[in-house]
Order: C-alpha cells, then sequence, then structure tokens
C-alpha cells in the first residue's frame, strides 16, 4: 500500500518533468540570459533578455506534423535586421548555435522566401525547457532548421564567385592526386591541399541548383566520384536536404574544380591532333572563366610544368586517356608541351 501511494504522488512529478517536441509544459526558471547577433561585419550584438520580451511580437500557427499544431509568437528575423540597415533577402546563411552546441547552417533558399520567427512564447508562455530561451520557427519548412535552445545566430551577406579565376583543376585528377585512386575526398584535405582554411564553397549541380556551404560547416563530409549521383556532396551527418548530386563544378576562391565527367557532355567544339581527339582547350577554359589574355602554366601530377601563351590553347585539346588520366595537345607546340597526368592550368601575368 505505501508503495502504491509513493507510485500516485510521483507519477504526476514524473509527467510534468517530460518535454519532449510535443510538450512544452515545462516550467522555466527567469534567468538572465542574452540572445547573440553576429552581423556580417563580425560586429557582435548581445540582445539581453528584458529588451527582447519588451519588443512587439506576432503570432504564427505552424502544423510541423499532421497531428501537431502549435502557436508560436516572437519577433521576426526581418524585423530585427531592419535595425541593423539589413534585409534578410541580403543575406547567404543563417547560422543558428544552440546552447548545448548544435549548429545549423540554414541556407538562402530555405528562408529567401519564408519568414523566419525568433519564437519567445508558445501557446502564449514563455518557452519550455528545451526550447528555452529562443525557437527558430520557420513556417512550412522541415524541423530540423527549428532550431530550438538558440543562443546565437551568425549572419553571412550573400558572397558572389570572385568575377575571375585563377586556377582551373580538373575535379577527378585533383582527387586522385590528393587521395589515390581518387574515388573519395574528405573537404577539410580537399581544402587544405589548395592552401587554403576558413573559405566558402560554392556548388554547382547539372541541374543548375547552386549553394554555398562554409567550409566549418562541411569540412567532415566529402567529395564523391562513386554511384550513380557522382560527382556529389555528402557524408553520414549531412543532412539530405545539403547534398548536392551530380556537381558540374565547385569554385573555392579563385579555384574553379570542373567535373570532367559533365564538361565532357557539353557543347563544346572538338579538334583532333595527332590522331587524338579532344574539347577544344580555349572553348573549356574560357566557359571555366580563365583569362586567356596572359600566361598559363600547365601542371601535372607530380609537378612538372610548361609555360605557354594564353593563345596557344586556341590550337590546344584536353582529353582523357584510356587509364583515366589527362593530357593536353597542341598542334604547333612541340611534345614537351604535351603534358600526362595533368591536374590544373593556372594562370599568371
Amino acid at each position: 500500500m505505501k508503495k502504491l501511494l509513493l507510485v500516485l504522488i510521483l507519477f504526476p512529478l514524473m509527467l510534468a518533468g517530460c518535454n519532449g517536441e510535443g510538450n512544452n509544459a515545462v516550467e522555466v526558471a527567469e534567468e538572465e540570459w542574452t540572445f547573440e547577433l553576429i552581423l556580417p561585419s563580425q560586429e557582435k550584438i548581445e540582445l539581453a533578455a528584458e529588451w527582447l520580451l519588451e519588443q512587439e511580437t506576432v503570432e504564427r500557427e505552424v502544423t510541423p506534423g499532421e497531428d501537431d499544431h502549435r502557436i508560436y509568437s516572437g519577433i521576426l528575423l526581418s524585423t530585427l535586421l531592419a535595425d541593423y540597415d539589413l534585409k534578410q533577402k541580403e543575406l547567404e546563411s543563417i547560422r543558428c548555435i544552440a546552447g548545448d552546441g548544435y549548429i545549423v547552417n540554414i541556407p538562402d533558399y530555405i528562408f529567401q522566401d519564408r519568414e523566419v520567427l525568433l519564437a519567445l512564447y508558445r501557446s502564449g508562455e514563455r518557452l519550455g525547457s528545451r526550447e528555452y530561451p529562443v525557437r527558430v520557427v520557420i513556417p512550412e519548412e522541415e524541423l530540423m532548421y527549428w532550431v530550438q535552445n538558440c543562443v546565437r545566430l551568425e549572419l553571412e551577406i550573400r558572397a558572389q564567385p570572385p568575377e575571375q579565376v585563377s586556377t582551373v583543376y580538373i575535379l577527378e585528377a585533383l582527387l586522385r592526386k590528393i587521395n589515390p585512386p581518387g574515388q573519395k575526398v574528405k573537404v577539410q584535405d580537399l581544402v587544405a591541399h589548395l592552401g587554403l582554411d576558413e573559405v566558402t564553397l560554392h556548388f554547382t549541380a547539372i541541374d543548375g541548383l547552386e549553394k554555398a556551404e562554409h567550409f566549418s560547416d562541411i569540412k567532415n563530409t566529402y567529395i564523391s566520384l562513386e554511384g550513380p549521383d557522382a560527382p556529389y556532396l555528402g557524408g553520414e551527418d549531412l543532412h539530405a536536404g545539403r547534398k548536392v548530386k551530380e556537381l558540374s563544378h565547385i569554385q573555392i576562391g579563385d579555384n574553379m574544380l570542373l567535373a570532367w565527367s559533365t564538361w565532357q557532355n557539353m557543347d563544346f567544339a572538338t579538334r583532333q591532333i595527332e590522331g587524338q581527339t579532344g574539347i577544344a582547350l580555349d572553348e573549356l577554359l574560357l566557359a571555366a572563366g580563365l583569362s586567356l589574355e596572359g600566361s598559363l602554366d600547365l601542371v601535372a601530377a607530380d609537378g612538372f610544368s610548361r609555360e605557354i601563351e594564353g593563345l596557344d590553347t586556341e590550337k590546344g585539346i584536353l582529353r582523357q586517356q584510356d587509364d583515366g588520366h589527362f593530357r593536353v595537345h597542341f598542334e604547333h607546340l612541340s611534345r614537351m608541351f604535351h603534358i600526362q597526368e595533368i591536374v590544373k592550368i593556372e594562370f599568371f601575368d
């Protein structure tokens, strides 16, 4: 009887302590906290709880699941940005950091045409302990982007790729050089090989999809040449919505990485030199954004290189050999310029 009485007393307490996605009933002690906003200029704005809770709020009824209806109220990000002369559509990404260290990078195609609500209340009451102090809510978007327990937002302005490409790599040859036989290479190894660090990677797929990812968010992912979706950006911890299938090219700084499997099927002229047929080298390099108004370095996997003039490419071809390696040929230059196992072509004044 005593045991039964104890269970009856504890059971309501146990229920009060549960706080899953569907339960927001846990009371939260009013404690001092600040919400950090990192502007694109890297200026850190600390927004005190007292100030945030005094702002005028908007209310949104959302339905994350078929039988899950919620009412959140808080401050629209667009309203908050207006105080700093920023517009939501100008942002390239919103990096959300939770109190437990969980990080989600929200790309622009997710929030561009949607409201982003910094929710402070649920059903008229302060958020429960799982969501407190702020929850990011994006109506009509999947829950992975609804970051709960959010304490910090880092904003990045839309960064356009450099206008001038200085180096063109053949992606397949580069991956083979970094990690033979080159079927899969980690992004952190790829970026390190290029001598870069904290950069933004711009991905373009065959279907025209374009997206940017900051290195720190995807350094443990990989570029793979295996499978029907190759080449692709993937990773065990990378959400399906952030994977990029059938890559056309990747731009990292002023480096353009061309996927040969894609580019060889583009509408480039072909030429035949010494019985070998290949893609017109000048057309390919111009399409990649490389200037031909200067000198170029042809560089092989072992570091061997030869300098040519940009205009020499008008009589050159690039082709893939039967062994999978790449080679350039020229009509008017000696065979010492017909570089085998070529990896990159670099412009210099």
